[in-house]
């Protein structure tokens, strides 16, 4: 009712987001779901992974009692939902975006101008991010600034009020690039890499080099003439390829992770 609602008002394009990996959820559930979201014929579905972090988000225990899917069952679920969506008509833009082939997405997928945020994937790169709402990250220029996370406490604030933001650094900037051409293009032309940042790649990325060879070997990486290609495989773990080129996460190994791969 909502999204005829909404195309009665002339909205056209209609995003939808779903979360896999809920309590008591089933792949039969989930099938159920996407079927019934197929039938709204949204033009953007983007399908994300429950992550749950009650060290994070206290009010999260209040699901520790009941039966989550583990993680070969969140694969099915996902690989069912892949399906459902192809099958469907939808195409998949990287990670957790699915977008019918006459979505901007998909144009700027074909294009080599994808971006992407902390919202997913947008058809341009390199566009600032403000946030308006408590706990939001804003991205403007090589800065990060996250908003007051207690709603009360932003709500009766004196205005925008960060509690804590992050200056980048060259080698930042570097990297930031890097992961986000395997997010967007699932591909990196190391040459264009080494002309605009000045670099040896070689030389520069000697220990991610390394690293990626395991990846290499189980097929979700190539690595051929001065370039690094995700495979078709390598698409649905483009973040553990990504995670090879994030110093943060490797200088901080046994840090807590929010993110799932699936």
């Amino acid at each position: 009712a909502l999204v005829s609602h909404l195309r009665a008002r002339g909205l056209s394009a209609i995003n939808l987001d779903l979360i896999y990996g809920l309590p008591r959820q089933t792949v039969d559930s989930f099938v159920r779901t996407i079927d019934r979201v197929v039938s709204l014929a949204p033009t953007r579905i983007a399908l994300f992974g429950y992550a749950h972090v009650p060290w994070v988000s206290p009010h999260q225990k209040a699901l520790d009692g009941f039966p989550m899917p583990g993680p070969e069952e969140r694969m099915e679920i996902f690989g069912c939902a892949f399906e459902r969506l192809v099958d469907a008509g939808y195409r998949h833009v990287g990670m957790d975006h699915f977008a019918r082939e006459d979505d901007e997405l998909i144009a700027a997928l074909r294009s080599r101008t994808l971006g992407r945020n902390f919202m997913g994937y947008t058809t341009r790169r390199g566009l600032d991010l403000v946030a308006l709402g408590a706990s939001g990250i804003s991205a403007v220029g090589g800065t990060y600034a996250q908003n007051e996370k207690d709603v009360d406490a932003f709500t009766h604030g004196a205005g925008m009020r960060w509690t804590r933001g992050f200056l980048l650094s060259a080698e930042d900037c570097l990297r930031r690039e890097v992961i986000l051409d395997l997010f967007c293009n699932f591909h990196l032309d190391v040459k264009e890499v080494e002309r605009r940042f000045g670099i040896d790649f070689g030389t520069h990325f000697a220990r991610e080099l390394e690293s990626l060879r395991p990846l290499v070997s189980d097929g979700l990486v190539e690595l051929v003439d001065d370039a690094v290609s995700v495979t078709e495989l390598g698409r649905f773990f483009v973040r553990n390829v990504a995670m090879v080129f994030d110093q943060y996460i490797r200088s901080d190994g046994a840090g807590p992770r929010y993110s799932r791969v699936i």
